[in-house]
């Protein structure tokens, strides 16, 4: 089957780049592709916002009779609101991708060189020759190096699925995204939080002691140490976790969440028959176009190294698609400024 683009993805950079596509009437087909047992558990910054979501509806004011003896707001309370909210959305999604008439893939998926893919499983695969092709596949929480990881008290951000209850405390490793997301949606529910961050500096460039939203963060009582670097973590007693600064210093807390490593999701795409080349972290380098190594195939969100801010705006696949597509690209300087539209942090 002949497309003039196909997108590989299951995140909003994704979905935007073919509806862009199918608003302009080219033959589009939108691929999930399947990442092992791990595809549907993957908690993004985004899953983080939503989950941060939910606690105003999971928290809505009830009559004071029923309020009696009401338990503690538990994690599977706000994984479950946050999958209703995300299947209301997914219907809408549909909707709009059979309106412009985008064609929908799920599978594993190789390319076979820059211009085929296949697609399918190992009883039943296609082939699909693509014009033009743009990854947008996110990225996957991995543990840091020399770091391990028991997904109980020592966790990445994909562990916290496994959470019944917020823990009372909780000592986040990495102001990333996710880092500020978790420390964000914890805080809400009553955690004591302390944020552990290497660098003097958000990812942004402004110093951590006057970042908005660090500042925001304090207020509900965050406790952020910048310029610390984790060297070592361990399970300690009491049903607890430490870990130790490389000035000396060692911090304990109920649980310790690492959100300092996201891997891009590429692996099994087979991007060396393409002639895309990765990083060590499995993420892509594009020119200022969104361009990879190979000009007919693009890449857009978290899983681009190199430029990232331009990648993720929220304006990026609408004029990716148009410029390969060679559609008029409009500028629209209400939307210069830089909002993630990420899966990841």
């Amino acid at each position: 089957m002949n497309y003039d683009l196909v997108v590989l993805g299951d995140t909003p950079a994704a979905h935007a780049a073919a509806l862009a596509a199918g608003r302009l009437h080219r033959r589009v087909a939108l691929v999930k592709p399947l990442f092992g047992s791990t595809s549907d558990l993957n908690v993004s910054a985004t899953k983080l916002q939503r989950l941060r979501d939910a606690i105003r509806v999971c928290t809505r004011p009830v009559p004071a009779a029923t309020d009696r003896g009401r338990p503690r707001l538990g994690m599977t309370d706000l994984f479950h609101e946050a999958a209703e909210v995300e299947a209301c959305e997914y219907a809408v999604l549909q909707t709009r991708l059979e309106r412009f008439d985008v064609d929908q893939f799920s599978g594993e998926v190789r390319f076979l060189d820059s211009s085929h893919l296949e697609i399918g499983t190992s009883s039943d695969r296609q082939c699909l020759t693509a014009d033009f092709s743009i990854i947008a596949t996110g990225t996957q929480a991995v543990a840091p190096p020399r770091m391990t990881i028991d997904g109980d008290r020592l966790l990445i951000a994909d562990d916290l699925r496994r959470l019944k209850q917020p823990p009372r405390s909780l000592a986040i490793v990495g102001a990333s995204e996710t880092g500020l997301e978790a420390a964000y949606l914890f805080s809400l529910l009553g955690t004591r939080v302390t944020l552990i961050e290497r660098q003097k500096q958000l990812g942004g460039g402004s110093e951590i002691g006057t970042s908005a939203i660090v500042r925001q963060l304090q207020r509900l009582g965050v406790r952020f140490m910048p310029d610390a670097e984790v060297i070592a973590a361990e399970l300690a007693p009491n049903n607890t976790a430490q870990v130790e600064l490389v000035s000396g210093e060692r911090l304990s807390a109920e649980r310790v969440l690492f959100a300092t490593e996201r891997r891009g999701r590429t692996d099994g795409l087979g991007l060396e028959e393409s002639g895309v080349q990765i990083d060590e972290r499995g993420r892509l380098w594009c020119d200022d176009q969104q361009r990879t190594w190979r000009t007919n195939i693009l890449a857009l969100g978290d899983v681009v190294g190199h430029p990232r801010m331009p990648a993720q705006t929220v304006d990026a696949p609408r004029r990716a698609v148009w410029q390969i597509l060679n559609h008029e690209v409009r500028t629209n300087t209400t939307s210069r400024m830089p909002v993630a539209v990420s899966s990841a942090g």
